[in-house]
């Protein structure tokens, strides 16, 4: 959709790898002819995830994107009922109504957890508490949490031009003295940020739009499909 004066842009950052499947692709495709406002979809890869989003946020502001909507190529907005999935391609719309300045749809990471979390104490090896809730609960139910996974995230300009640039950073830190290492991902840090400039700020998530997350397959002798154990 071309942009038109006055009216809000959007602008779609998808950061990959290089390829995507072709079930997501179709899907994505249905999921942009739903799109009632203007928007653009930009696309970088092979760069490391904290640089990946860090660009592609850069274009989208130059632009003059309203809002940024974050979609990994891995991730499938859906509506959740009756135990079962189905796919929304009016998920972007679901979460635009929300009139939020960061709405987020709820999904299971590859670590069979859900992406959300309660900040504890930023100065912890672990300033994150994973928010360990039940599916048949949270269901199109709408609710508050500190810091999401970046996956299907919808956030409004004002948010970039709070925080300190860079907006991402994949930190690791290693205490040669304790011999422990602190990780936070892109996605945290960049919501402690958020934290730091707009100490009030939440996520609001909406659970209308329960996300599926693809994983890897390997072949097996006889040709059979098995998943990938990812994590204990």
């Amino acid at each position: 959709m071309a942009w038109e004066e006055g009216k809000p842009k959007l602008g779609i950052c998808i950061p990959m790898l290089g390829k995507v499947s072709i079930e997501w692709a179709v899907n994505f495709s249905r999921l942009c002819s739903y799109i009632r406002v203007p928007f653009r979809y930009y696309l970088n890869k092979h760069f490391r995830i904290d640089v990946a989003r860090n660009r592609l946020v850069k274009d989208a502001l130059k632009d003059g994107c309203d809002r940024i909507l974050f979609i990994d190529t891995d991730i499938y907005p859906c509506t959740y009922r009756d135990g079962k999935f189905y796919y929304r391609p009016d998920a972007v719309y679901v979460l635009w109504q929300n009139h939020y300045p960061i709405v987020s749809a709820c999904y299971w990471s590859k670590k069979n957890c859900p992406a959300l979390y309660e900040l504890e104490d930023p100065k912890a090896k672990k300033p994150f508490r994973i928010l360990y809730v039940d599916i048949e609960e949270i269901a199109n139910e709408v609710f508050y949490v500190d810091a999401v996974g970046l996956g299907f995230c919808l956030i409004e300009r004002k948010i970039f031009e709070e925080i300190d640039y860079p907006w991402f950073e994949y930190r690791v830190d290693y205490d040669f003295d304790a011999e422990e290492e602190r990780e936070i991902s892109e996605d945290l840090s960049f919501f402690m940020k958020v934290k730091e400039a707009i100490p009030d700020m939440k996520v609001l998530v909406d659970g209308r739009v329960i996300c599926k997350h693809e994983a890897e397959v390997h072949l097996t002798w006889g040709g059979r499909c098995e998943w990938v154990v990812l994590s204990d």
